[in-house]
């Protein structure tokens, strides 16, 4: 494939590489997608947090809730990047930027399932 793949690391590995290659633009992507997923991980600590101070029935509903959400609408970018052939760049972003939220949000909720405690 000649790409990291393995997640945040990854992208941090890839952000490295492309810093030594000179490729800022391509650094910048990796900045921005590491951003999203720290943002979605963040969202996702405060919603299971308030949750759990709530003593909701379900503490994990609301951030699975908002991670199908942001998954509807990835898949729904997904699905026109070909009817918008001058958007497509920026339609790449958006919906990197909304897997790297979804994702954070799924780890931050198994992670809490699985009684790892968030700060």
């Amino acid at each position: 494939m000649q790409q990291y793949t393995s997640h945040m690391s990854g992208v941090v590995s890839a952000m490295a590489d492309n810093l030594a290659l000179g490729s800022f633009a391509l650094v910048l992507d990796g900045v921005g997608a590491l951003l999203s997923f720290l943002g979605g991980a963040a969202c996702s600590a405060v919603l299971v947090n308030w949750g759990r101070r709530e003593r909701l029935h379900s503490e994990y509903a609301l951030p699975l809730a908002l991670e199908a959400g942001l998954l509807l609408c990835f898949g729904l970018i997904g699905g026109n990047l070909g009817a918008a052939p001058v958007a497509v760049h920026a339609s790449q972003g958006d919906a990197a930027v909304l897997l790297c939220c979804c994702a954070a949000v799924l780890l931050c909720c198994c992670a809490s399932s699985w009684g790892c405690r968030m700060p």
